[in-house]
């Protein structure tokens, strides 16, 4: 009796290891994220030198696979792209410490620029890598941030925004890295970003005033205070400011429509997600159990020195192992059902950019296509405004 009870034992030690791996690597890589900077021990930079930060589109590009097997939605993360800069801008305004954020067009120039890259965003995760660079090139951020969801994060009726501590801790960090530098670096970049506007429209005018230098870009110095030609490209800037402003309606408008949705539809894909994992994990592991049930009971059956009562019992192992084998396939039919509900959920998130109507020189001019294509054209008014107002200075 021992040989069967070996074999037992065998059959026991792996089962019970084949339902270890299943939850043996689940807090592995919890040290792998990134540390936020340390507070500063400067004075902070006062009211009057806080910068404009300007946050661009993020990226969201999508692959192949990951969209045929159901794990991405194209329609949702093209969404996500404008959704996130806005979640990060509401969160930097609740932080204050700026002078204006807004999200920008791909070619503005701001005083900080803030990029983003959706990573992994599937309703149970967050990735985002974010990159936050000033107008003289240094880089501020370029830190990954990651957020697991869990049911917490959705539960109550108001379905609260489970990303918020994600965006209020981006925030947080770029505070943080401002402090660092101190006032004389918010006015070096605050400087820097207004020649380098001035230097679209003039650029052998402004050219001597800043000076790269391995890929950053230097203050020499500042145009005089009665130096017409810079008050000019300073007028056109504030009017590109309003038309930047202006631009916010169209995003926060988009936001606010596809809020509710969106928190649904990640609410629901937390949901699904998990029910789908938990499919999975327990049809793998039955699946897994009953093999291994049905390769022991063969083993214990077919052996020729076991007793009647072993071979019983292997002939009881096959039996179970094939009705366990059954059950899981029927739970890997229920999960795929929830991967096609899963796939039904990002279907109502577009983007429509309206066009836009603007008054210059007592002109009426439509500003068509999207916010980039549309920036383009403002430029090119900007362009023409600037010709003419310096003409008239000439």
């Amino acid at each position: 009796m021992q040989e069967p009870t070996r074999q037992l034992a065998l059959l026991a030690f792996l089962l019970a290891f084949a339902s270890g791996c299943q939850t043996g690597m689940s807090g592995i890589y919890g040290g792998l994220f990134e540390k936020s900077p340390e507070e500063p021990a400067v004075e902070p930079v006062p009211e009057e030198w806080y910068l404009d930060a300007g946050i661009v589109q993020f990226k969201g590009e999508v692959d192949k696979k990951e969209v045929a097997e159901g794990d991405v939605f194209p329609q949702v993360r093209k969404a996500e792209t404008l959704y996130f800069p806005q979640q990060l801008r509401q969160a930097m305004l609740r932080g204050g410490g700026w002078r204006h954020v807004w999200v920008v067009p791909g070619r503005a120039v701001p005083d900080l620029r803030i990029e983003g890259t959706i990573l992994q965003s599937n309703g149970s995760e967050l990735d985002l890598k974010i990159l936050a660079t000033d107008s003289t090139g240094e880089q501020w951020l370029d830190r990954v941030y990651r957020h697991e969801f869990s049911e917490t994060d959705y539960a109550g009726e108001d379905r609260a925004r489970p990303m918020e501590a994600l965006f209020d801790q981006i925030a947080k960090d770029l505070l943080v890295e401002r402090d660092r530098r101190g006032v004389a670096a918010m006015k070096e970049i605050r400087a820097v970003a207004e020649l380098r506007f001035a230097k679209e429209f003039a650029p052998q005018a402004f050219e001597r005033y800043v000076k790269a230098d391995k890929g950053r870009t230097r203050l020499v110095s500042l145009p005089a205070e009665e130096d017409t030609l810079y008050q000019l490209v300073l007028q056109i800037k504030e009017r590109d400011d309003l038309f930047v402003e202006t631009l916010q309606q169209y995003s926060e408008g988009f936001s606010e429509k596809i809020d509710a949705s969106y928190r649904d539809w990640a609410r629901q894909s937390f949901y699904e997600r998990r029910a789908h994992d938990e499919g999975v994990a327990a049809s793998v592991t039955q699946g897994l159990l009953s093999a291994l049930a049905i390769i022991g009971g063969v083993v214990v059956a077919a052996d020729s020195g076991s007793s009647p009562e072993a071979r019983q019992l292997g002939q009881v192992l096959v039996g179970a192992g094939a009705y366990g084998a059954y059950d899981a396939y029927q739970d890997y039919e229920a999960t795929e059902i929830h991967e096609a509900a899963l796939k039904e959920l990002g279907q109502s998130l577009d983007l429509e950019v309206e066009p836009q109507v603007v008054q210059v020189e007592n002109q009426t001019r439509t500003l068509t296509g999207s916010v980039e294509d549309q920036y383009q054209q403002w430029h090119e008014i900007l362009n023409e405004i600037y010709l003419s107002e310096r003409g008239v200075l000439n």
